[in-house]
C-alpha cells in the first residue's frame, strides 16, 4: 500500500504539469521528496481536567509569547488530534459481549476488574503539536518557549520536558580519529 501511494505521487501529473495553478502543489511535492519537512517544536497532551473547556491555540495566540524578532504567525503550524477507541471517552470492552466455549448460547459482559487491574481510566486523549516551518534551532527554541508560556498563562499547565530544546543548539559531532576506534576494536576482540 505504501509503495502504491508513493507511486501515485511519483507518477503524478502535479509534478509534470506546468499549469500555474499547481505551482504551490508542485513545490509541496518537491519539499516532501527532498524531506524538507517542518521542524517539530513541542507537543502537549491536554489533561483530562481541561478537556471539556479546551480550545486549540492558534499561531496568533502563541506569537505574543515568543521573544524572537523574525518569527511570524505564518511560520508556526499547530495541529491537534484526538486519539480514542472509536467510542469517544468510553471503554470499548464495556460494549463487547463474551461467550464461553462451554455454553456458546449464553452471552455475558465482563467488568474491567475481572480482566485486569491495569486497565486505563481514560479512553480518549487530545494532543496538540507545534511545528516551525523554518528549521532554524533558535526559532524552534523561541517558539517552544512561547508555546509553553502560553500554556502556563492560559491553562496553568506545561508539557512534558521530554522535548525541551537547549537554549544553545548542540555543536556538530567532532571528527573522530578512526585509527583509535579500529585499535580499540582489535584489542577487545
Amino acid at each position: 500500500m505504501i509503495k502504491h501511494s508513493f507511486n501515485l505521487v511519483q507518477e503524478s501529473t502535479i509534478e509534470e504539469s506546468v499549469a500555474p495553478e499547481l505551482t504551490e502543489a508542485r513545490a509541496l511535492v518537491r519539499r516532501i521528496r527532498k524531506r524538507e519537512l517542518y521542524g517539530f517544536v513541542d507537543d502537549f497532551i491536554v489533561p483530562e481536567t481541561l478537556l471539556a473547556e479546551w480550545q486549540d491555540p492558534t499561531s496568533n495566540d502563541i506569537i505574543g509569547y515568543i521573544d524572537y524578532p523574525d518569527i511570524t504567525p505564518e511560520e508556526i503550524l499547530i495541529t491537534s488530534h484526538t486519539n480514542n477507541y472509536a467510542l469517544g471517552d468510553r471503554n470499548p470492552v464495556d460494549h463487547i459481549y463474551f461467550f464461553s466455549k462451554y455454553d456458546p448460547d449464553n452471552v455475558f459482559t465482563v467488568q474491567p476488574e475481572q480482566i485486569s487491574l491495569m486497565i486505563p481510566k481514560n479512553f480518549l486523549e487530545r494532543e496538540v503539536r507545534v511545528y516551525c516551518k523554518d528549521n532554524d534551532p533558535a526559532k524552534k527554541y523561541a517558539t517552544q518557549k512561547g508555546f509553553r508560556e502560553y500554556l502556563r498563562q492560559h491553562w496553568g499547565s506545561q508539557p512534558s520536558p521530554k522535548h525541551t530544546y537547549p537554549e544553545k543548539p548542540f555543536s556538530p559531532i567532532p571528527d573522530i580519529d578512526r585509527s583509535v576506534i579500529k585499535k580499540m576494536f582489535v584489542e577487545n576482540n
